[in-house]
């Protein structure tokens, strides 16, 4: 059942899960995270009541940083031995953008049996960073809301700390609400947000327009994003990412901090390591 329901969800994309019994779809759930799936890992958030954005977040990362506790030192999908657990020797057997800073210092809270929850961190780069650590490719991340009732608004902050999320970690991530809250989040009849195919056709159009029809040249983010008005940033940002790593796209910063305007800053997209691009180049 749970594989049926969650087959075909992409890196970096948030499912919604209507159901009528929230209790038992996590019972399910934790029975399908438990067993081994050739590596998948699940970390489950659950909330008697829709939670503020930013207490959402903080509890989130609170459970990554619980998770990769407890994996420490398998991080990366990597077997190691203690032997093995120095962050020079980490970084040196993967391929995963990791940041060395925030690893070292994951890595000596881990020693000391604490979780690697660092502060002074932005929580962007916290969360992919554990994301990270705990599976790159096959980390599903749950958040259940058990509220009977609720104000459209905050479901909708809920909807949207959730896709966060998924931009951040590039996890899969489940939304799993009652029935009767599912339609203030994405209403039955209307469409959320447009098909991947039809979002990189987007892109590239948005692109040609602002490069005036030429491939191969640079374009400001802030210029494609006035082309792209009538798409939600969420929903570009991650098609831009999945972009940048599957097809010819690029995405660097301005150098040069006097080209930097408030209007590039804005538009900016971070990377893993917390560095913002404001440039982008299709190539051809």
């Amino acid at each position: 059942m749970i594989e049926t329901l969650l087959e075909g969800i992409r890196l970096g994309e948030v499912r919604l899960v209507r159901c009528q019994d929230v209790a038992d779809m996590l019972a399910h759930l934790r029975i399908w995270g438990d067993q081994d799936r050739n590596g998948l890992r699940v970390v489950l958030c659950n909330w008697g009541e829709v939670p503020k954005p930013d207490e959402a977040l903080s509890q989130v990362i609170d459970a990554l940083a619980r998770t990769a506790l407890s994996l420490w030192p398998n991080w990366y999908g990597v077997q190691r031995s203690d032997s093995q657990a120095h962050p020079r020797s980490i970084l040196a057997s993967t391929r995963c953008a990791v940041s060395a800073p925030w690893l070292e210092a994951a890595a000596n809270r881990c020693r000391a049996g604490k979780t690697p929850r660092l502060a002074k961190f932005a929580n962007a780069i916290q969360a992919a960073q554990l994301a990270l650590a705990i599976e790159p490719e096959r980390l599903h991340i749950v958040l259940a809301l058990s509220a009977v009732h609720s104000e459209s608004e905050s479901l909708l902050c809920f909807a949207r700390a959730a896709e966060w999320l998924a931009k951040e970690t590039q996890a899969r991530v489940i939304a799993v609400v009652p029935s009767r809250l599912a339609d203030f989040i994405c209403p039955p009849k209307q469409t959320c947000l447009k098909s991947d195919i039809e979002m990189r056709d987007r892109v590239r159009q948005g692109y040609f327009q602002a490069s005036g029809g030429r491939w191969n040249v640079r374009v400001r983010l802030a210029d494609l994003r006035r082309a792209l008005t009538d798409v939600p940033r969420d929903q570009l940002d991650q098609t831009l990412l999945a972009m940048e790593r599957q097809e010819g796209l690029v995405l660097y910063p301005l150098d040069d901090p006097q080209e930097i305007h408030g209007e590039d800053e804005a538009a900016g997209l971070a990377n893993t390591l917390g560095i913002r691009r404001h440039i982008l180049c299709i190539e051809r």
